[in-house]
């Protein structure tokens, strides 16, 4: 008998580190570090549920319906994140040129009394 659920907990831990590091410093496309959590999780969970101890219903030949809902989840992810992937990314265009300021205007925007609670000649009202 195995203790699955700290294997599971221990594989979650695992996974969120991982998927943090891809999230800050390999990530392409939206939505990409969803698809690889499928194909983590639906990996995981299909080794898992041999090593499980309870009595299940086999489904497709030696294999339980979380197994092969495993293997469709990892199938999926991994065809749309091979897409999501080899489709061509968007060409980033060079943010449009700053306006020059002109001379003699000041870039404080007024403040508007009825966001402040203050007069615009401020708290004493002088």
């Amino acid at each position: 008998m195995h203790p699955t659920q700290l294997y599971e907990t221990a594989a979650a831990i695992g996974f969120f580190f991982l998927l943090s590091w891809i999230y800050r410093k390999k990530r392409k496309a939206p939505g990409e570090v969803f698809l690889i959590m499928g194909m983590l999780y639906g990996g995981w969970r299909f080794l898992i549920e041999f090593i499980r101890g309870d009595e299940r219903p086999q489904w497709l030949g030696e294999l339980s319906y979380s197994q092969v809902v495993s293997i469709a989840l990892f199938v999926i992810s991994g065809v749309w994140l091979f897409l999501l992937r080899s489709r061509p990314q968007p060409v980033s265009a060079e943010p449009p040129p700053r306006r020059p300021r002109r001379p003699g205007r000041s870039s404080r925007r007024p403040v508007d009394e009825r966001l402040t609670g203050f007069e615009a000649t401020g708290p004493s009202g002088r």
